[in-house]
């Protein structure tokens, strides 16, 4: 019997960062995709804050995308080897999620198309200036964020430009690129050429978010 059940729609979404840790940390989960009637019906109930997604282990339920990735990445020695590498990730996963990926988000589910617009290119104004102090400031010689290698924050800028930013960024018409940020390209590129990685990218349910 897998160790959880991570409940989540059939999409990537919030879940994604979760499945991404554990499949680097190769490690066996029920992977519960349930329909909008069925979150609603019975699964909803379920969660302790009433949002998606939500982990199930021995010990019960829990919420919040970002609490349960961590959560999974300190269990499974992707969190960091030490407290301060523990807080380095913490700092590089919010400026990725939270200061970057989520203000693209916001303007992309803006309804006023002018508002839209100007979102969009505040989006990208302030992720340009973050990615450039995250490139010179955060990348470790190891290749990734951590001197002790791969880390849930690798996964995290993964995860947001792979899957987050170019749906945001189509329908904004703005381009947000690693091509100027060469040592967050080698992160990125070391993440997508990481086994456990690649195999699960290969094998995910496709949808379109």
């Amino acid at each position: 019997m897998a160790p959880y059940t991570l409940t989540y729609f059939p999409a990537k979404g919030a879940a994604e960062i979760a499945r991404l840790v554990l499949a680097c940390a190769g490690v066996e989960y029920d992977d519960k995709r349930v329909t909008g009637q069925d979150w609603a019906s019975t699964e909803k109930s379920k969660s302790p804050t009433g949002g998606a997604p939500f982990l199930t282990t021995d010990y019960g339920n829990f919420s919040q995308s970002l609490a349960i990735a961590r959560y999974l990445a300190n269990k499974h020695g992707l969190g960091g080897k030490s407290d301060e590498e523990r807080l380095k990730a913490d700092m590089v996963v919010e400026t990725l999620k939270l200061d970057i990926a989520q203000k693209f988000m916001t303007a992309h589910f803006e309804k006023d198309e002018e508002r839209k617009k100007t979102m969009g290119n505040e989006a990208r104004d302030k992720a340009e200036t973050l990615l450039g102090l995250l490139n010179s400031n955060c990348v470790s010689a190891s290749g990734f964020f951590l001197d002790s290698g791969i880390s849930w924050a690798d996964l995290m800028l993964f995860n947001i430009f792979t899957d987050l930013l170019p749906l945001a960024s189509a329908s904004l018409g703005v381009t947000l690129t690693l091509d100027n940020y060469p040592r967050l390209k080698k992160v990125y590129d070391n993440v997508a050429e990481e086994p456990k990685v690649k195999k699960w990218i290969e094998i995910r349910p496709q949808s379109q978010f």
